[in-house]
């Protein structure tokens, strides 16, 4: 696989994401909350694009100018569909670059675009960053980026680009922000690390690093100190509260469960939880990392290619099968407890549709 579809595509329309600045964000986790929050910070200063993914409902809702989604967004893909199509593009190709195109008719000073999957190949991979940032470094995606972390760490630094600033969360082991220091170094770029904040206890733990990690670059940007954090949302399927007793929340591998789990923690709550997975992530260790922290775990299958199937979802200890026809039955079994979805964000999408439809 590689992007140069969408680079040629983009090349026929004048390179648009050359007219105004951008910035990258990499890392295992935390990528889609670091870019809100980011976002957030930067819309009082000047115009902001912001593309994460994957989308949360619809197509599309992913690509925001100020913070709002954009109104007229199948119209533009309309017309640029054909071309679209006879450039061969996929669907997160095309979805990237109707973002770009968006962000230029729209006269955005800057753009954040989260990386999809973090090899050089990604089709974020066509922007020159005037800013990147990393937010951690962990297992994920092995068939892709490599089993250990030297692997992934070595894929996400073939993404830096030459006098790209390149921002390190501080909470990233020592040994892999060496490898990191060390590309900046040969490409000649500035590394820069954040800071640790007082005071974030309203925010789940795992979303702590992320807000660090934004103000850092927020306050390099526009040379601002005193940033009041008080009114910051959180992305849908981070923590999220549906009902009272309803919480989504997209922990999609074993480093995401193990910050999911210190937020339990953190806020005393004993979940019943309704997990499931892709079948290329290690689903069986995340179950294992939940069951101290849960009340109880119901395990099920959902409506993508790559999810755990049926038997997979059975053989997990500790856990019990829960068919996905009776997931609206198990959300309204009980208003006592806290009932927790988590797992992959397509599982979550699926699940939402179902409460929004009934």
């Amino acid at each position: 696989m590689t992007n140069k579809n969408i680079k040629e595509f983009l090349r026929i329309n004048k390179n648009p994401q050359l007219e105004y600045k951008t910035i990258h964000i990499l890392g295992t986790n935390g990528k889609g909350s670091t870019s809100y929050f980011l976002s957030q910070l930067m819309e009082k200063n000047c115009k902001v694009g912001l593309y994460i993914s994957p989308f949360t409902s619809n197509r599309f809702d992913n690509i925001y100018v100020q913070g709002k989604n954009i109104e007229e967004v199948n119209d533009y893909y309309k017309l640029y569909k054909s071309q679209f199509k006879k450039f061969g593009l996929s669907e997160f190709e095309e979805d990237t670059a109707l973002a770009i195109i968006i962000f230029k008719l729209m006269d955005v000073k800057y753009a954040i675009f989260e990386v999809g999957i973090e090899t050089s190949n990604d089709a974020t991979n066509v922007i020159l960053p005037d800013y990147t940032l990393i937010t951690s470094t962990s297992l994920d995606h092995e068939d892709i980026l490599g089993t250990n972390f030297k692997d992934i760490a070595l894929n996400l630094s073939e993404l830096f680009k030459e006098k790209s600033k390149i921002f390190v969360s501080r909470r990233i082991k020592k040994s892999i922000k060496n490898i990191y220091i060390k590309q900046a170094k040969k490409i000649n770029s500035k590394i820069i690390f954040d800071k640790k904040i007082k005071n974030l206890k309203k925010y789940p733990y795992y979303q702590e690093r992320n807000i660090e990690l934004a103000l850092k670059v927020f306050k390099e940007i526009f040379n601002e100190e005193n940033v009041s954090l008080d009114d910051l949302k959180m992305l849908p399927f981070r923590f999220e509260k549906i009902k009272n007793n309803i919480i989504f929340d997209g922990a999609h591998n074993v480093e995401g469960v193990k910050l999911l789990v210190k937020t339990l923690i953190k806020l005393k709550i004993s979940p019943v939880v309704i997990f499931s997975s892709l079948n290329t992530k290690n689903f069986k260790e995340m179950t294992q990392v939940l069951i101290p922290s849960s009340k109880k775990i119901y395990v099920t299958t959902f409506d993508i290619k790559n999810s755990i199937n049926i038997k997979q979802a059975k053989s997990i200890k500790g856990t019990e099968y829960l068919p996905k026809n009776k997931i609206l039955d198990k959300l309204n079994e009980s208003n006592r407890d806290i009932i927790l979805i988590t797992g992959s964000l397509y599982f979550l999408r699926e699940v939402r549709s179902m409460i929004n439809e009934k």
